[in-house]
């Protein structure tokens, strides 16, 4: 089975990924494509890509398999692909670092009682950048940034696939207006922080043509660890 060999990722993050197919069934195996039967897939999936270095797992539901004769002439590429994510995280030292952050007096967290600040800021936001960035209130850890008492940049955290991995997604907006500030970049660390010292690793995601959001990872100390893309279910 193929292994992630990435050592200065923490142990929790290795283990949540392997543990995606390390007990699935072989239906084909080579050195870089591994294709493995997952009974426990999301029900809103039929095909989950994970692409790790040079190494491609495809882990497909038990109806697609039943369905699909999986054999090394099959056109995977013609499948109705999502869209490949780039997943981030910080890496052992990079968890330290941000641990250990100052607090930011621009930033703190938002409440229920910040909602119609809020409310402001995404009637503001372009929509694309809500629906992209999926920032909520409601999530479980959210921080905004402000600029002369205005909110400018926010960043919320869910739980990702289930809560007993401890993982927390990251979105992010940062009004058009205060870009190329160093606001986002600021308020994924503050946020992140908060996640790490209530026990949660921070994930980071983003499609592989968004440069902006690519380069807005990489100026946060954020890792990119292994790509991922889904085939829905019908």
């Amino acid at each position: 089975m193929p292994t992630l060999n990435h050592t200065q990722f923490s142990n929790s993050i290795l283990n949540y990924w392997h543990n995606q197919y390390q007990n699935c069934e072989y239906v084909f195996k080579s050195e870089d494509l591994s294709i493995v039967i997952n009974p426990n897939l999301d029900e809103d999936y039929q095909i989950v890509k994970l692409t790790l270095a040079a190494q491609t797992i495809l882990m497909v539901s038990p109806r697609f398999a039943q369905s699909n004769n999986m054999n090394d002439q099959f056109n995977w590429d013609n499948l109705n692909w999502h869209g490949a994510d780039q997943i981030f995280y910080y890496n052992e030292q990079q968890l330290d670092v941000v641990k250990d952050l100052p607090k930011l007096y621009l930033i703190r967290p938002l409440t229920h009682d910040d909602q119609q600040i809020f409310d402001e800021f995404c009637q503001n936001a372009p929509s694309q950048d809500l629906e992209n960035a999926f920032v909520a209130l409601d999530h479980c850890l959210v921080y905004g940034v402000f600029v002369y008492g205005r909110l400018v940049a926010a960043a919320s955290m869910y739980s990702w696939d289930k809560d007993e991995y401890k993982i927390a997604d990251i979105g992010v907006i940062t009004l058009p207006e205060f870009r190329q500030q160093g606001h986002a970049k600021r308020v994924i660390r503050t946020i992140s922080q908060a996640a790490i010292l209530a026990g949660y690793e921070p994930q980071y995601r983003c499609q592989l043509d968004n440069h902006g959001s690519l380069a807005l990872a990489q100026s946060a100390g954020l890792t990119p660890l292994l790509q991922w893309d889904v085939v829905l279910a019908n």
